[in-house]
């Protein structure tokens, strides 16, 4: 298909939109479609084409071309610039699911029951509801650190740690070393509604070229999120519908991560060194 810009229908002043009359070829038909562009960020851009027409002056109209229900295609550059991730931190993974699949052995309750990990292990405890649809729970607090393997995916996300522009995905389980990563390269924000356009660094020859990662806020410590193939889906609720769905509650900040490997390495080295002696003194001793 060939589409030629016809005329610009209206543009917004500080140019994050435009809407254009187009003329597309298509083999030997030909006719007028409405389409309307969106600058989302320095590497995204979403469009949304209306019905074909034969008459120009029909492509515009409502019954052609309607914002409210015509998807949103998007759009990345070629090579995409990294981005910096927002939400920058350490956060549990709860209530995951996959494709329609609960990935945990807890049944969904129709009261969501947050508790709040903080300083000293304080624990705050309200009731809320999300949605009236599904509910969630969720809770953060102190207890094995395996207790999660029942997820057979990711336990924790961690976002801008190593490296500003990523966010991974990682298993705690003792059995697994389940890590996946994704590159952040822009997002925006429509009516309390986050997007964030991510590619997988490491992808499968089927898996999707980018996700869409749809996220709101639930309170300050509660992330609802849901995550969408290659388009932003506008009727996703985060948290409760999408490819990909989880409840992110916050547990530390990247400082306490790289701390904790510190001192992970430091206990290494403090208990390879006896070892290393030994070794070199029992060398010594056979070569006398």
């Amino acid at each position: 298909m060939k589409v030629v810009c016809a005329q610009t229908r209206h543009s917004t002043r500080d140019e994050t939109s435009v809407m254009l009359l187009t003329h597309y070829t298509m083999g030997c038909q030909s006719g007028f479609t409405c389409m309307v562009f969106y600058r989302r960020d320095t590497n995204v851009m979403e469009v949304q084409a209306g019905a074909q027409t034969k008459r120009m002056e029909d492509a515009c109209t409502t019954p052609y071309f309607n914002r409210a229900t015509i998807p949103y295609i998007t759009l990345v550059t070629a090579t995409p610039e990294s981005r910096e991730c927002p939400y920058v931190g350490k956060f549990a993974v709860r209530s995951l699911i996959k494709g329609g699949r609960r990935t945990r052995s807890s049944t969904h309750n129709r009261q969501v029951e947050m508790y709040h990990f903080r300083q000293n292990y304080h624990v705050d405890r309200h009731s809320k509801t999300f949605y009236g649809e599904v509910d969630h729970i969720i809770r953060t607090k102190r207890v094995d650190r395996f207790s999660d393997c029942d997820n057979e995916g990711f336990s924790n996300l961690i976002v801008g740690c190593s490296s500003a522009d990523i966010m991974e995905f990682r298993s705690e389980c003792p059995t697994s070393d389940f890590i996946t990563s994704y590159s952040c390269h822009g997002g925006w924000e429509e009516n309390g509604t986050h997007y964030l356009i991510a590619t997988p660094i490491s992808r499968s020859p089927h898996g999707a070229h980018r996700y869409c990662f749809i996220y709101r806020e639930y309170d300050p410590y509660l992330l609802l999120f849901s995550s969408s193939s290659d388009n932003c889906d506008r009727s996703l609720k985060p948290g409760v519908t999408g490819d990909l769905i989880f409840n992110a509650t916050i547990i530390g900040k990247c400082v306490d991560i790289n701390s904790m490997s510190a001192r992970n390495q430091f206990h290494w080295t403090m208990n390879i060194i006896p070892l290393l002696n030994l070794i070199i003194a029992v060398v010594s001793y056979i070569q006398r």
